[in-house]
């Protein structure tokens, strides 16, 4: 089957994948699509709006109209109508994101939007996430997979959050029972594909993992 001219990086929470790919998305002129904002506005909108006791949860998430959108080179997230964009950076909407991440219709939901974009995007992309190689496009001309230790990623992830309640060793709990769930979840567990290439980015300085992806992207002639 054809590569598709699609470039995927996957990984596990603060592994780095939000903003190296977004580095490399204004270097390279790609369309940097964040499958994680998608998961996390889902999951808030299920968190906040879905009524077990009355809805069909398959009705209810075929009801749900997301809209994904730059402006400015900034991330517009909206759910009928709501900005999220900045709501869905709150610590506790990862947890949400990573339950609500194992249903196969909130993935299908999802892989659906993603496609949607990709599809109707004139440049190059660059998507990250945690299935994106493996199970959404495998077919991905060029694939990444990012890793870092537990700790490195909870003081990444400390940095990137809009709630300051949170301790680190919290945090770092948090993140390897997050790990856990989504590594062993049913539908597209978090896992490197056999054919990603892996960079563990625990030692390596943000501009270094930025260099090793440009010349991964290169060295594959598509941007």
């Amino acid at each position: 089957m054809d590569k598709q001219n699609i470039i995927a990086v996957d990984g596990p929470a603060g592994s780095g994948k939000s903003s190296v790919t977004k580095a490399i998305a204004e270097k390279f002129n790609l369309n940097h699509v964040d499958t994680g904002a998608i998961f996390r506005a889902l999951a808030l909108k299920i968190d906040e709006s879905y009524d077990e006791l009355e809805d069909d949860f398959n009705d209810f998430i075929d009801s749900v109209k997301l809209e994904y959108k730059k402006i400015d080179g900034n991330l517009s997230l909206k759910i009928d109508g709501l900005e999220l964009s900045g709501k869905i950076r709150e610590h506790h909407v990862s947890s949400l994101a990573s339950k609500h991440s194992a249903n196969l219709m909130v993935r299908n939901k999802v892989e659906k939007i993603e496609k949607k974009i990709v599809k109707e995007s004139k440049e190059l992309c660059i998507l990250e996430g945690r299935d994106i190689g493996a199970f959404v496009f495998p077919n991905a001309i060029l694939k990444i997979y990012l890793d870092a230790s537990v700790e490195v990623r909870a003081k990444r992830r400390m940095g990137e959050l809009n709630d300051s309640k949170i301790s680190m060793s919290e945090l770092i709990e948090d993140i390897r029972a997050r790990d856990e769930q989504d590594m062993n979840r049913v539908h597209a567990p978090l896992t490197k594909a056999d054919d990603a290439i892996l960079i563990d980015t625990s030692d390596l300085k943000f501009e270094e993992v930025v260099q090793k992806v440009s010349d991964l992207i290169k060295a594959k002639g598509v941007a």
